[in-house]
C-alpha cells in the first residue's frame, strides 16, 4: 500500500480525537469499510454519508430517478456540511462525488482528508454490476468507473492526503496505516512521506 502526503495537506497535532477525519475517493475504494475499521482502532465514532442520505431521503437510485443528479448533489452537500458542523469529532466516509461541489472542496482543504484510491483491476473484482450505483449503469460499468475516476482525480488530489492505494490491502490494513500517520502527527511535526 502506498502512503503519501502533500505539503499542502499537513496533518495537525493533537491526536485523532481532536478533529474530523474525512475519507474521500472513487467508488469502490473502500471508504466505508476503512472508516469502520479506523473507528474500531481509534475509538472515534464514524458515519457514512451515503447511509445518512438513505436514512433521510430513501434509496439513492430512486431519489436520482425522481429528482435528478443535481438535486442529489445538493442534498449530499447539505448532509456533508451538517456532519462537519457537529462538535463531536467523527470519521466521515463520503460519497465519491462529494468533491464535485466547489463549496465542499473549499471546506475539505481545511479538514484532515485522506484520499483513498484503487486500481481498475481491484474494482473489477469488487464491483457487482453497479446495480446500486446509478452512475455505473450501462453496458460497461468498469469503463464508466474509470472515466469518472479520471475526471475526479485532480479534485481528490486538491482536497486530500494521498493517494492511499487500497487495491491489495484489507480495510483493517488501510485503517492501521492511517492510524499510524495520525499517531505520528500527534507526537511530531506534520507527517511527511514520499510521493511515488
Amino acid at each position: 500500500m502506498t502512503e503519501t502526503n502533500d505539503s499542502r495537506h499537513p496533518l495537525p497535532k493533537g491526536g485523532p480525537q481532536a478533529f474530523h477525519i474525512v475519507l474521500i475517493g472513487p467508488m469502490c475504494s473502500g471508504k466505508s469499510a476503512v472508516a469502520r475499521e479506523l473507528s474500531l482502532l481509534s475509538g472515534q465514532p464514524w458515519t457514512d454519508l451515503d447511509a445518512e442520505f438513505v436514512s433521510e431521503h430513501g434509496p439513492i437510485p430512486a431519489f436520482i430517478e425522481q429528482h435528478g443528479f443535481e438535486a442529489f448533489r445538493e442534498a449530499e452537500s447539505v448532509i456533508f456540511e451538517r456532519a462537519l458542523s457537529q462538535s463531536e469529532p467523527k470519521i466521515i466516509a463520503t460519497g465519491g462525488g462529494v468533491v464535485l461541489a466547489e463549496a465542499n472542496r473549499a471546506v475539505l482543504t481545511d479538514q484532515v482528508a485522506f484520499w483513498l484510491d484503487v486500481s481498475p483491476q481491484a474494482v473489477a473484482a469488487r464491483m457487482r454490476g453497479g446495480a446500486n450505483r446509478p452512475l455505473l449503469a450501462g453496458d460497461d460499468p468498469l469503463e464508466t468507473w474509470q472515466s469518472i475516476r479520471a475526471e475526479r482525480t485532480p479534485l481528490y488530489r486538491e482536497c486530500g492526503i494521498g493517494p492511499i492505494d487500497t487495491s491489495a490491502s484489507s480495510p483493517r490494513e488501510v485503517a492501521r496505516a492511517l492510524q499510524g500517520m495520525l499517531d505520528a502527527a500527534s507526537t511530531t511535526d506534520p507527517v511527511s512521506v514520499t510521493k511515488p
